[in-house]
């Protein structure tokens, strides 16, 4: 009896010590990150409503980055976009002038602004238009700090996976390949070859542009770790999306429709899923 006791003491005692050593590992980590965004990082925060954009940028005061500046109308905030060239936008979806954060996003679309932005509302939950832009996060009001890590966290991944690759001679930029293990294989993928993924047992199904199926030897929750996730969501337990090809959402019937190479697929979605990334 003594024994076992025992047994249990010392692995209480190495649960503990793993768990101290996760939390030094990762605060480290996030320190790091935090650290090498901070110093050059040009952030704009355009929102029109006062008390909570100036909460946003006294915690990026806290973590020690220097220039954020605020704008409380799309007209200045673009302007500012444009002069500015921010790194990073916090981008309130709630503006005034009849016109909402997703003017703004066509906006940058149009005009090839490339920067990260950071969706702040008052909901959790998000529209299909706005999910077209590809933010690289939302934050629900009140933002907390450990919101804005994680945010900074997803835009270091973020720029980690579109690093250009210059060259003095012949300048261009890397392309991103997802690379998949299948068995003794690994496969290569441009993301847009991937409409959607479907799970089959431990088995997933990769649905390819060309109307090619691959089938791989890994379940749908190891290949999401894969997947970028500025591009791909997960919208049941069996299904995952490339957000490039969702032409619409049926609230009635809980599907989406996905369109590629002149056809449609409607891809079956639960409401645990979808509740966090529509209206």
């Amino acid at each position: 009896m003594t024994g076992i006791c025992n047994f249990k003491y010392i692995c209480c005692e190495l649960t503990a010590v793993y768990l101290i050593y996760y939390f030094i590992h990762w605060t480290f980590i996030i320190y790091r990150i935090m650290e090498k965004l901070s110093d050059n990082t040009n952030i704009l925060i355009i929102e029109a409503e006062q008390t909570p954009a100036f909460r946003l940028r006294e915690l990026l005061f806290e973590l020690n980055f220097k220039n954020v500046n605020i704008f409380f109308d799309m007209k200045s905030g673009m302007e500012a976009i444009r002069i500015l060239t921010p790194d990073i936008v916090f981008l309130g979806l709630t503006l005034n002038e009849n016109l909402n954060g997703i003017d703004i996003l066509k906006l940058l679309e149009l005009h090839q602004i490339h920067t990260h932005v950071i969706i702040v509302s008052d909901h959790n939950q998000f529209s299909a238009e706005v999910l077209r832009f590809s933010p690289v996060d939302f934050l629900r009001k009140p933002v907390t700090m450990k919101d804005i890590r994680t945010s900074i966290r997803k835009v270091e991944n973020h720029l980690n996976l579109h690093k250009s690759s210059i060259s003095e001679n012949n300048p261009q930029k890397s392309i991103e390949i997802i690379q998949i293990q299948s068995n003794q294989e690994v496969n290569f993928f441009m993301p847009d070859e991937l409409i959607y993924m479907e799970a089959d047992g431990s088995y997933s199904v990769l649905h390819l542009y060309k109307g090619k199926q691959e089938t791989i030897s890994q379940n749908l929750g190891k290949l999401s770790e894969r997947l970028p996730a500025h591009q791909f969501i997960r919208v049941s337990r069996k299904h995952i999306v490339n957000m490039k090809y969702i032409k619409k959402y049926s609230k009635k019937d809980q599907q989406l429709f996905i369109e590629y190479n002149g056809s449609i697929a409607k891809i079956p979605s639960s409401k645990k899923y979808m509740q966090k990334i529509l209206y």
